[in-house]
């Protein structure tokens, strides 16, 4: 009788090895679940302000007349600052050169990097409305 009544007290070493080699995997799979989450989320977040820096620059350039902006070539790199990122925009004008064959179009492309690697770009026609 007293072997049955230790046994009904608790755990055995081996269900308890087990319930931890259990909880472990589980808790492996969560932490790479939320590795790539926080990734993505990182990712996400650069790419909505890379769209706010091409914004910046272009909306600068859109006060511009067509015929006053360049029919070829780039601007010098603009560093924008977007929340705590740095980042480097590069205009260039032109590169569809059958969009710039009047005065009153330009054909823009914005290229945003951050630390080297292309974030976000974006072509434009920019046209005379008048």
């Amino acid at each position: 009788m007293k072997n049955a009544s230790r046994r009904d007290n608790g755990f055995s070493l081996l269900e308890v090895l087990f319930s931890m080699g259990m909880f472990s995997v589980a808790a492996l799979a969560l932490a790479q679940a939320f590795t790539v989450q926080l990734t993505f989320n990182t990712s996400n977040e650069m790419r909505s302000e890379a769209i706010m820096a091409a914004q910046q620059v272009l909306d600068e350039v859109r006060v511009e007349d067509p015929s006053s902006l360049p029919t070829s070539g780039s601007d010098a790199p603009t560093s924008v600052t977007i929340g705590k990122r740095t980042y480097v925009v590069v205009l260039s004008y032109c590169t569809n050169g059958s969009m710039c064959n009047s005065t009153t179009l330009r054909h823009l492309r914005a290229v945003v990097s951050y630390r080297g690697d292309e974030v976000y770009s974006v072509e434009t026609v920019y046209a005379q409305l008048r």
